[in-house]
């Protein structure tokens, strides 16, 4: 999926870098390993793979924004900046009491 990145505080996504050519059609050939940075580490951290992916993950709420960047086989240099909105985290059932009424 494009576009804005939707994550919950402890989620994790794996983004990866899609290629377009000149005509804005998708690029067949190999697209250099990008740099991934994410412009607020106490937010959102990055974890480059192997392959040319990042896992980002959330660490607290708010907004910050990722980009990856390259530079092609060519020498042009080429950068794309998403925004990341992370949402608390969700209350979860953790635990009950039991509670009483006046007799009845």
């Amino acid at each position: 999926m494009q576009g804005p990145i939707l994550i919950t505080v402890g989620q994790k996504v794996l983004l990866s870098v899609l290629g377009f050519d000149q005509f804005g059609a998708p690029f067949t050939g190999p697209i250099p390993t990008p740099f991934w940075t994410v412009s607020d580490p106490s937010q959102d951290s990055s974890s480059p793979q192997p392959d040319g992916t990042s896992i980002i993950a959330s660490l607290s709420p708010g907004t910050t924004s990722v980009t990856a960047s390259l530079t092609t086989a060519n020498g042009i240099a080429l950068a794309d900046t998403e925004a990341i909105t992370n949402l608390a985290e969700p209350p979860v059932l953790s635990s009950i009491k039991i509670d009483h009424t006046s007799p009845v």
